[in-house]
């Protein structure tokens, strides 16, 4: 009987927590009123587009209560308050973002953005500052991406004119993005991978590389050292 009555205690103990736990994983912030989302630090961000605002955050209490989230500018910016600092084991965390537009997408850090399916937009602003990663499928007008450190940028679906500006290692996925038009700037040894069909400009400093795979009528390279533009299956 005593076995019994501790294995139960230690039952209705772990249901308490898994309650608990369950009860704190997803947390309301209450902010609306944005088009973009800019994350500052190590955080995971999933965004999907919808008719209404929601903002949820997952994670430890400890992380919770030094987070802020402010709306500057119609962008919402997710970064620690002040100086606050967090060891790794408890500065885990998750966001889970739904907004009716979306048209800026910022990562500084090590963070990762990933927007869920294909999204609409006339002009797409995308910059990643460091190692993070943002991952995206939009069908869009003007894109310009902006590429800092050793980042990543994935992205698909379709666009009119894109503009990469890349300084570092930092690479552009746009192989399943198909534009009519390019023009891309690499400073170090960045890559960029795009499916293009009206025109490819491209400026390179250092060992930069361009592939492209698509029938662009125009061509155009311009290196200062041994990067170049090569066309891909």
């Amino acid at each position: 009987m005593k076995s019994t009555h501790i294995l139960f205690t230690a039952f209705i103990l772990m249901l308490g927590f898994a309650v608990s736990v369950q009860a704190q994983d997803r947390r309301k912030v209450n902010v609306s009123g944005f088009e973009g989302v800019n994350l500052g630090g190590s955080g995971n961000v999933y965004i999907k587009q919808g008719s209404a605002f929601s903002v949820e955050f997952s994670g430890s209490d400890e992380v919770f209560e030094e987070m802020k989230f402010d709306v500057r500018g119609n962008t919402l910016n997710i970064g620690r308050k002040g100086n606050s600092w967090w060891n790794s084991s408890k500065g885990r965390y998750e966001i889970y973002i739904t907004m009716p537009n979306i048209n800026r997408l910022g990562v500084s850090g090590s963070g990762n953005m990933e927007v869920e399916g294909t999204f609409k937009t006339d002009d797409l602003d995308i910059s990643v500052s460091g190692s993070g990663e943002v991952r995206f499928g939009a069908n869009a007008g003007d894109v310009d991406i902006s590429v800092s450190g050793s980042g990543e940028v994935e992205m698909t679906g379709t666009g009119r004119n894109l503009t990469c500006h890349i300084s570092g290692s930092g690479k552009v996925d746009g192989r399943d993005f198909k534009v009519a038009n390019v023009d891309a700037h690499i400073s170090g040894s960045g890559s960029v991978y795009i499916h293009a069909s009206e025109s490819i400009e491209s400026r390179i400093s250092g060992s930069g590389s361009v592939y492209y795979s698509g029938e662009p009528k125009k061509l155009n390279n311009n290196s200062s050292g041994s990067g170049k533009i090569r066309k891909i299956d």
